[in-house]
């Protein structure tokens, strides 16, 4: 888990910035949470594998198509913590920072928001992520800008608690 304040400076583009800052608060959450989610994958594993024979069962007795069958070999091996679980721990954990509500005044967030099924900042922010990261997506500059300087602080602040430190969110430049 690494923070760096070089890959988020004035010369990357505010996508690349915003993208850095989320997988940062994902990679920090999924290390902080990992005896949870050690569970959750042991408890997932059982149950996918019991699903799985339950499903082989019904394709040798004719029950499921082959497209069905092949569709349900797709269920996902692991079971991932979401970029909502992590967002929400962090605006939580840090709400002195203000942050969501901060976040709910940009009009990234607001935009998002009007015309998706995203209802509040956490799910407003996991949309844009995927929208970014997949392609299928692209907002402007100046916006994304906007959420990158409301989101730093929040992963500014938690890097400095896991160091031991505190944070002041007023000596943050941009």
């Amino acid at each position: 888990m690494g923070y760096n304040i070089i890959a988020l400076g004035d010369d990357q583009h505010p996508q690349a910035r915003l993208l850095l800052l989320l997988q940062w608060l994902e990679a920090s959450y999924g290390f902080d949470q990992r005896a949870k989610f050690d569970a959750q994958q042991e408890k997932h594993t059982v149950e996918r594998t019991s699903l799985l024979a339950k499903l082989k069962t019904m394709k040798d007795n004719g029950e499921l198509t082959r497209q069905e069958w092949k569709l349900a070999k797709r269920i996902p091996r692991f079971a991932q913590p979401s970029l909502g679980e992590a967002l929400s721990h962090y605006l939580k954990l840090h709400n002195d920072l203000d942050v969501s509500a901060k976040l709910d005044k940009t009009t990234l967030i607001k935009e998002v928001i009007a015309t998706s099924e995203a209802t509040n900042v956490t799910e407003a922010l996991t949309k844009v992520r995927n929208g970014l990261s997949h392609g299928t997506a692209t907002y402007d500059a100046i916006q994304l800008l906007d959420v990158v300087q409301d989101l730093h602080p929040l992963v500014r602040a938690e890097y400095l608690r896991l160091l031991g430190g505190s944070f002041n969110a007023d000596s943050l430049r941009y």
